[in-house]
């Protein structure tokens, strides 16, 4: 009786609880339910209000597109169309409160979602990686970019390959351009160079030198130094995207030509990040 009776006493306390807790979380499903609708029917009354004035037909685009981007950050957290306010050029230029009527509204979000001139003629440091599989090659990046403008983006730094033909590792400078639009999302197109070289030792046991300055020539064992030198050139297509006003995301391809020959050309594909200066 004693353990009929606690259990019983255990489900009158934890029952109501459990109750609670359920009735929380529908309030919770129905109050994002209520914020939908309220963000939905503010959609319609914008476009009833632009298709009822006909002198603001050339603006409907705008309108539609601006509805695009909200959709788009909703869906991928990106939240507000004010994305760079940590920095210090983006927030003067677009911290003040919205005037005028809801169109007006509407276009400067929407410029203000894409807009990413705020790094025109300022400076940065990226670091990145790549990797090609024929021939196999790893390579690692570390360097400084600057833009002309804002479409105009130079950069240049240290670059590390590893497997390439020679299957030695190479380091040296990588020096590009690139054009692209100024916008938070964006294809680029861009040119390249990397001139790279390495030391490294191979078997010389009947070459008539004593390589090791050891007084014995072509011994057992006896290695020499050897140089070798990697040049290439490459055209680039790749994607940026700033994840906020500091921080940009790049992926790119490209195609290196190298001093070797034509079958030793290869593919690099790469990820970086950029932080613009503070």
């Amino acid at each position: 009786m004693g353990e009929h009776a606690a259990l019983s006493d255990w489900k009158h306390r934890v029952y109501p609880v459990c109750g609670l807790l359920t009735f929380q979380r529908r309030l919770h499903i129905l109050d994002s339910g209520r914020r939908l609708l309220r963000r939905l029917i503010s959609s319609i009354q914008l476009w009833t209000q632009l298709l009822r004035t006909s002198s603001l037909q050339p603006k409907l685009t705008t309108s539609l597109l601006v509805l695009m981007i909200f959709f788009i950050n909703g869906c991928a957290g990106l939240g507000t169309s004010r994305w760079a306010m940590d920095d210090a050029v983006y927030e003067e230029k677009y911290d003040d409160p919205y005037t005028g009527d809801d169109v007006d509204k509407a276009q400067r979000m929407m410029k203000q979602a894409i807009d990413a001139r705020h790094a025109a003629d300022r400076s940065g440091i990226y670091v990145g990686g790549a990797a090609s599989d024929d021939p196999f090659a790893l390579g690692a990046e570390l360097g400084a970019f600057h833009y002309f403008g804002s479409v105009l983006e130079t950069r240049g730094g240290i670059k590390g390959l590893a497997g390439t033909a020679e299957k030695d590792w190479f380091l040296g400078g990588d020096f590009g351009l690139r054009l692209q639009a100024p916008s938070r999302l964006t294809p680029f197109v861009g040119v390249g160079t990397f001139l790279g070289g390495n030391k490294h030792s191979e078997l010389a046991e009947n070459d008539h030198i004593d390589n090791d300055d050891d007084q014995s020539v072509d011994e057992r064992g006896e290695r020499e130094a050897v140089y070798n030198l990697l040049a290439s050139v490459y055209p680039e297509l790749g994607v940026h995207f700033w994840i906020n006003g500091k921080t940009r995301l790049t992926a790119g391809a490209q195609y290196h030509l190298t001093t070797q020959g034509r079958s030793n050309d290869f593919w690099f594909f790469g990820v970086s990040l950029s932080f613009l200066e503070m």
